[in-house]
C-alpha cells in the first residue's frame, strides 16, 4: 500500500473516531428537552411600592399586601436592614455617544429617588479623552441631575479603564458601611487617548 492511499484511508478512520468522540463528550445531544428541578428556601422579591400620585411609599408592612407563586400564597418576610449606597456614574462623553447623550441625560433626576434613597449618595465622572468629575459624591438630586444634563461630547477616544479606576478610587473614600457600586455607562472597550 502507498503512502497517498495509506493517508487516504487514515483520513476517513480519523474523522470517524473524533465524530464518535464529540457523540461521547455531549450525552444530550440527542435529547430535545432537559428539565432541571430544584428546590428554594428563600426568594428575594425586591419592591418598590408608589402611591397614586407616584410618590414613594416607605415602611410597607408584609400584611398589606399579598405574593402567589403558582397560585398559592407564599408567606412574606419584609427585610428592614438598609445599607445607604454610594453610587459612582463613570459616564462616556465622547464623540461617538453624541447621538444617546440625550438620553442618558435623562437618567439623573432618577438616580436619587430610584437608586440611592434617602440617605444614598451619587457622583459623576463623564470621561473621554480627558476624566472629568463633573459631580463629587452628594445626596442632592439637583445637583446629580444638573451634573449629568451638563455633560457634553468631548474628542474621539474614550478612557474608560482610566473612568473606572477613577471611579474606583472616588468609592475607597467612601464609609466602609455603605454599599458602594459603580455604575458604567458607555461602550464595551477603551479607545485610548487621542
Amino acid at each position: 500500500m502507498s503512502k497517498s492511499t495509506f493517508r487516504l484511508l487514515l483520513l476517513p478512520a480519523l474523522c470517524g473516531v473524533l465524530a464518535a468522540q464529540q457523540q461521547q463528550q455531549d450525552p444530550f445531544a440527542s435529547q430535545d428537552d432537559i428539565t432541571f428541578r430544584s428546590t428554594v428556601q428563600v426568594v428575594v422579591a425586591p419592591v418598590t411600592v408608589f402611591d397614586r400620585d407616584g410618590s414613594f411609599v416607605n415602611d410597607v408592612r408584609p400584611d398589606q399586601f399579598r405574593l402567589f407563586d403558582n397560585d398559592k400564597e407564599q408567606n412574606i418576610k419584609v427585610d428592614v436592614t438598609y445599607i445607604p449606597i454610594s453610587l459612582a456614574i463613570a459616564i462616556q462623553a465622547n464623540s461617538h455617544v453624541e447621538a444617546m447623550l440625550p438620553q442618558v441625560r435623562k437618567i439623573g433626576s432618577m438616580i436619587s429617588p430610584l437608586v440611592i434613597g434617602d440617605q444614598g449618595e451619587a457622583a459623576v465622572v463623564a470621561y473621554d479623552s480627558r476624566l472629568r468629575v463633573l459631580q463629587d459624591f452628594t445626596s442632592d438630586a439637583a445637583k446629580i441631575t444638573d451634573a449629568v444634563r451638563k455633560i457634553q461630547p468631548g474628542s474621539l477616544s474614550n478612557r474608560m479603564v482610566d473612568s473606572v479606576f477613577e471611579a474606583t478610587r472616588m468609592l475607597r473614600r467612601r464609609p466602609q458601611n455603605r454599599r458602594r457600586i459603580l455604575l458604567l455607562i458607555g461602550e464595551t472597550r477603551d479607545l485610548g487617548s487621542e
